[in-house]
């Protein structure tokens, strides 16, 4: 009788472990009707933590379903990145991202570009990429993951996907999950929101992202958002990363500026942006 109560205890305690870890957690809520300020470009800052890497990060709302962004990474690494994303919203997630370098000329090792392509109706991310080999020749690859929690963010464009789906969240600031796609896994991870905190002058809301499980938590690594519940397409003041990425490293995102523009005029800033970078980079012009 003593040995079965002590697996009773034992497995009740594994069964109960995530809640007393995590208490009760719920899937994201959200009002898919909410609107875009279309024809806006946000600026923002990236700064290595504890280090010297910086670069520029900008993004554009082309349209209620549509979004483009501009990484410049050339103060820290040798290319840019040139983003267009369609949003779905069935899920708050990008239903398709797109990015490309327009260095790939310069044939540089691990650059050209990725597509991630969300098909929500068989909860798939299918990652097509293609990078260029330390000799210069392209080497392509897909991969196949499957998604059983929603909204889905990509982790290396600073999670703005997930900064979008925030617009749309109308829940009761219980912790929530969502799905994370990288290269190797989709993990889930939590967010718990920690109270209000004044960043740059400015009252957000703050909420902090792990992940799940016992052996993610115990890494420590985790993303923290600020957000401006009092805007009302809640733009993030600030965003930081504790997880050591390529060409940054563990990041801090601040909030610049943001302004209207044109799609007209959003290309001709890229443009000049990319022509910028190109000669801070060195490389000739691809005739």
């Amino acid at each position: 009788m003593k040995k079965i109560n002590k697996m009773v205890i034992i497995f009740l305690l594994i069964t109960s472990l995530p809640c007393l870890l995590f208490g009760q957690v719920k899937e994201f809520s959200y009002d898919s009707k909410k609107m875009m300020d279309v024809g806006t470009m946000y600026t923002y800052s990236v700064k290595e933590i504890g280090g010297e890497k910086e670069m520029d990060f900008y993004f554009y709302i082309k349209d209620e379903l549509n979004i483009a962004a501009f990484c410049d990474y050339s103060k820290a690494w040798t290319q840019v990145v040139i983003v267009d994303a369609e949003l779905d919203p069935r899920t708050c997630s990008f239903k398709r991202e797109y990015s490309k370098n327009p260095f790939s000329y310069m044939k540089i090792y691990g650059t050209d570009y990725t597509e991630i392509i969300y098909d929500f109706d068989h909860k798939r991310g299918v990652l097509n990429t293609a990078q260029f080999n330390n000799n210069g020749t392209l080497k392509q690859y897909s991969i196949k993951k499957d998604i059983n929690i929603f909204p889905v963010y990509e982790q290396s464009m600073f999670s703005l996907d997930l900064w979008l789906a925030f617009r749309n969240y109308q829940g009761d600031y219980s912790d929530f999950t969502v799905s994370a796609l990288n290269n190797i896994s989709v993990d889930t991870e939590i967010l718990h929101y920690e109270g209000k905190e004044v960043i740059n002058g400015v009252k957000c809301d703050k909420w902090v992202m792990t992940q799940k499980g016992i052996l993610a938590k115990m890494k420590g690594n985790k993303k923290t958002i600020w957000i401006d519940n009092n805007d009302d397409f809640k733009k993030v003041i600030k965003y930081t990363d504790t997880k050591d990425l390529f060409p940054i490293g563990k990041r801090e995102v601040t909030f610049v500026k943001r302004e209207a523009m044109t799609l007209e005029g959003w290309q001709s800033f890229v443009e000049k942006k990319q022509e910028a970078a190109r000669i801070r980079l060195n490389f000739p012009k691809n005739n």
